[in-house]
């Protein structure tokens, strides 16, 4: 991780030299000469090379309530960090898998849509009764606003619950709802990295010494997105269909990096596959192993 974060820091610092704007030495020769070396602009560079740990990640937040959800937001994401929820029992990577992609309620969530309907509700009423008044007419402004924004969907806008109000005078009038939130793929990676969480902290650091079982092709389709998203909160942001045509993705196993000791202390070991071939390295010693099935827990 220390080493992708610094080829990571190392390939932007180069990304955007190479994308700055050049002086006069980028302008071309007036005709053509030998040996000259064209300067290199902005439009002369198409992009950078991805790392092949990155991917994309889907996430989604909907009201339990007023039934309104989020834009889905994506995120880049590198090696994914899996805690194991169980401690010292035996386990498998799809159970973790499962447990990390799975759809939580979260209670007592401010939601803005439920805060302006509220507030829509209490200035209804002031209307009704200060209808020929100027406090009326004001009124009247503001609920045609907040009628609108609630139509268009777009009600971020915290001055339609009081124009000229503080962020902390805006809060006390905010609403709370359960609500769900859900994350998926969107974007798998080309090497996909799995971090086994095994730290606990009761008192003190320990370390869950639980096995893992793994395949040595995963097939992580049902945690990718397809092209079927669901805006409902009381849905996954989308589901795998294979009648309907749904690709797969499917990893097939490289290499593994087993801890062994505790918490504080330790040795790490690596199995790496080369070809078809797999071998068991640790520090300067490197052994073959016999090509029989092989099950790193």
């Amino acid at each position: 991780m220390f080493l992708l974060d610094a080829l990571d820091r190392e390939s932007t610092r180069q990304w955007v030299k190479s994308h700055s704007p050049q002086g006069l030495e980028s302008l071309p020769p007036a005709a053509p000469t030998a040996n000259v070396i064209e300067g290199r602009t902005m439009a002369s560079v198409t992009g950078t090379v991805a790392s092949p740990f990155e991917g994309l990640s889907a996430h989604r937040m909907g009201c339990l309530r007023c039934k309104f959800v989020e834009n889905i937001r994506l995120e880049k994401f590198g090696p994914m960090v899996l805690p194991i929820t169980t401690m010292g029992k035996r386990t498998t990577l799809d159970e973790v898998l499962t447990e990390a992609f799975k759809m939580e309620t979260l209670d007592d969530v401010e939601c803005v849509k439920c805060t302006l309907v509220a507030y829509r509700a209490g200035l209804a009423r002031v209307v009704a009764v200060l209808s020929n008044t100027d406090s009326g007419l004001e009124a009247t402004t503001r609920l045609t606003a907040i009628d609108k924004a609630l139509v268009s969907g777009k009600i971020g806008d915290p001055t339609l619950l009081l124009p000229s109000g503080t962020e902390d005078s805006i809060r006390k009038f905010m609403k709370r709802s359960p609500k769900t939130k859900h994350s998926m793929i969107a974007r798998p990676p080309r090497v996909l990295a799995f971090h086994i969480q095994r730290s606990n902290y009761l008192g003190r650091a320990t370390k869950n010494q639980a096995s893992v079982e793994f395949p040595e092709e995963l097939d992580v389709s049902r945690y990718v997105t397809t092209t079927r998203l669901s805006m409902d909160p009381e849905e996954p942001i989308s589901e795998w269909r294979a009648e309907e045509g749904d690709g797969r993705t499917i990893y097939r196993l490289r290499s593994v990096i087993v801890h062994y000791g505790l918490h504080h202390m330790g040795h790490y070991v690596a199995y790496r596959r080369h070809g078809e071939k797999w071998f068991r390295i640790s520090d300067e010693d490197v052994e073959y192993l016999p090509p029989n099935p092989y099950m790193c827990k």
